[in-house]
């Protein structure tokens, strides 16, 4: 899969159309990682946050939050904070890298989201 990386800057207009650009690489997502440091806290609540705007949308896709260092070539996407976007691409080269800045940017999940819907 392609390596991308979006920033959250949702002020920004071209946030949204980046991520539905990569609607091709989405097509296959079914496994979403939220990752930080430790794999709980604030990627639990990230996690929480996106599997219910999946769950909503009817996705079929499985969202979870783990240790960056536990990251692994089976993982089709992976939400870090944009600080920790170079680590995690060691652990999981081939996934989609998306960075935000927090994680309870529901404006960067929702338009994840609309592409993932869009792309399957």
């Amino acid at each position: 899969m392609d390596t991308g990386m979006f920033s959250d800057d949702t002020s920004n207009p071209d946030f949204k159309e980046n991520i539905m650009n990569n609607k091709l690489n989405m097509a296959s997502v079914s496994k979403i990682v939220i990752a930080c440091p430790a794999g709980v806290g604030s990627s639990a609540v990230g996690a929480n946050v996106l599997r219910k705007k999946i769950k909503e949308e009817g996705l079929d896709i499985n969202v979870n939050n783990i240790a960056i260092k536990n990251l692994s070539d089976d993982i089709d996407l992976v939400i870090t904070q944009e600080k920790l976007t170079e680590e995690a691409k060691q652990y999981a080269p081939n996934a989609i890298h998306i960075s935000l800045s927090h994680f309870l940017d529901n404006q960067s999940y929702e338009a994840l989201v609309a592409s993932l819907k869009e792309a399957q």
